[in-house]
């Protein structure tokens, strides 16, 4: 008779007891990211956000600054940022 195969726990991320690792909760502390994938994604979107919002930021000073516009950028024509 096949032995099973054990399972290989992984340590719940808030307070490190093993579970399983298609958990959706943990039973120890009831988190229910038990894998912090939700909140590792929440900071990617939060990076991602502000990263745009500082290069939009950038984009609008390059604009005021010089008059530069999209259209300039997009074409790779910077000369008006050496006039």
């Amino acid at each position: 008779m096949p032995m099973p195969k054990k399972q290989n726990l992984v340590p719940c991320v808030d307070c490190h007891k093993p579970i399983s690792p298609t958990a959706k909760t943990c039973g120890s502390c009831n988190s229910t990211d038990p894998f912090g994938v939700e909140r590792a994604d929440r900071k990617l979107k939060t990076f991602l956000f502000l990263a745009m919002l500082v290069l939009g930021l950038v984009a609008l000073g390059a604009y005021e600054w010089k008059g530069i516009t999209p259209l300039d950028i997009v074409r790779g024509d910077f000369q008006k940022l050496w006039q």
